[in-house]
């Protein structure tokens, strides 16, 4: 049988070891596996935190010319617009409740039509990828949520749908 200290081999135990070991990772291709190998309590997030009773908030962690770390949060109630990423890849893993991720697609006829639904808690983790990834995040509980979201290249850009003509206008982070 293995000790402890062989199984935990590899977890990555605190924001700044996991910030340290994204700087260090090879790219997009092991990102996924650095998320799932943290196991920073959901507490170690708090001081990244804001919340705001009309939006979400949107609050960096860490940011580099290869990626960028947020923390999401969402009072009960709130939602992210229709957005899709101008980034190569997303991932994006509730920390602290749970939020619902739909996706869209554009039909051809304009508008824009719901193609799935999931639950997301946390213990999942959401991949978005340029062009295919037009969602929105909604928290639909009575209790706060926060995601971890990680984006391959720094968001300068994205583009937000409006739900009824589906017509795209392009948006900037104002941090």
């Amino acid at each position: 049988m293995k000790d402890v200290k062989t199984m935990e081999m590899g977890r990555i135990p605190t924001v700044d070891e996991l910030v340290s070991t994204l700087k260090k990772g090879p790219g997009t291709g092991v990102y996924l596996s650095i998320l799932q190998r943290s196991s920073i309590p959901s507490e170690h997030f708090l001081k990244f935190c804001t919340w705001n009773d009309k939006h979400y908030t949107r609050n960096c962690i860490a940011r580099t010319d290869d990626f960028e770390l947020l923390v999401i949060c969402y009072e009960p109630g709130q939602s992210t617009s229709i957005h899709d990423y101008h980034t190569e890849e997303a991932w994006v893993h509730p920390i602290m409740g749970s939020v619902v991720e739909e996706r869209f697609e554009p039909p051809i006829q304009g508008g824009l039509r719901k193609v799935s639904s999931a639950k997301l808690v946390t213990d999942s983790f959401s991949y978005l990828h340029n062009g295919r990834s037009i969602h929105r995040f909604i928290n639909n509980t009575d209790e706060r949520a926060v995601t971890l979201n990680l984006y391959a290249r720094p968001l300068i850009k994205w583009k937000v749908y409006d739900e009824r003509s589906g017509e795209p206008r392009i948006d900037t982070p104002n941090e």
